[in-house]
């Protein structure tokens, strides 16, 4: 059986600054999106309850697929993609640019409030280029381990990248499994 662990949401936080449609709403679900920058990007989230309590994080990987990647010539100049932990319990079919659940107002538009109480947490949780084919693998061994640590709760994270590169990727509505998100995780459990 396929796993259905993951929930997503898009968020298009692309100026104009101000209210309008495209940053207003929150997108229905679909097989791929758009990912550049901060501005059109999504949020991810796996349900890691399968992983024991205290359990020895040993490595984990973040793999994504890219949708078109057979037309790009990928990448064509460096990359940098980071993956940013979320410190919302954002609600997928009503998060956008200005709320992360209903009547719940992100501290600032698109979750770009780092003071006290952060939107989301100013780490990041992997990094590195978007590879030259179609699927990028991520070290997301910390990823796990900051939310195994019992002082973070899983709220996802916010994938996005510089401004040289740009992706469709597919997400956990792909029509084909193997093309959907997926993470790796090696652990021993506590003894």
């Amino acid at each position: 059986k396929a796993y259905e662990g993951w929930k997503y949401v898009y968020l298009n936080c692309h100026g104009p600054s101000g209210p309008n449609p495209g940053r207003e709403k929150t997108p229905a679900p679909s097989e791929t999106v758009e990912v550049f920058m901060r501005h059109r990007s999504i949020i991810l989230r796996a349900d890691l309850a399968s992983i024991p309590k205290g359990a020895n994080i040993l490595a984990a990987k973040l793999v994504v697929t890219r949708a078109a990647a057979k037309d790009l010539n990928v990448p064509e100049k460096p990359n940098l993609w980071v993956a940013e932990p979320c410190n919302r319990a954002w609600d997928d079919s009503f998060a956008n640019c200005y709320f992360y659940a209903k009547g719940k107002q992100w501290k600032g538009v698109s979750g770009l409030y780092y003071g006290q109480d952060p939107d989301f947490w100013p780490v990041f949780l992997t990094h590195g280029p978007a590879g030259s084919g179609a699927v990028s693998v991520w070290d997301f061994t910390e990823a796990i381990k900051f939310w195994q640590d019992g002082k973070h709760a899983n709220h996802g994270f916010f994938l996005h990248g510089d401004s040289s590169d740009y992706m469709r990727m597919y997400t956990p509505k792909a029509k084909i499994v193997q093309q959907r998100p997926a993470l790796r995780v090696i652990y021993e459990p506590k003894s």
